[in-house]
């Protein structure tokens, strides 16, 4: 397939809407490039997944759990 997979865009935008508080506090944290010069993105299709946030430089991939834990993958 060629092309962004527009159903996963259709996913990665319903996500962003209906953040969880945990996840609200944690992207606060992250965005605008606070953590050492990374800019991340949020709910990002990568592949046949919509991942939580991601930063390409570096390649950090970060993905929460409902009890509010945060993996660094």
């Amino acid at each position: 397939m060629r092309g962004p997979d527009k159903k996963l865009i259709r996913i990665a935008r319903k996500l962003r809407v209906n953040q969880t508080d945990a996840e609200t506090v944690l992207w606060n944290r992250i965005r605008n490039r606070q953590i050492d010069g990374h800019k991340f993105v949020r709910q990002e299709p990568i592949g046949d997944y919509v991942c939580d946030s991601f930063a390409a430089k570096g390649f950090w991939l970060l993905k929460w759990t409902a009890d509010s834990t945060v993996n660094l993958l």
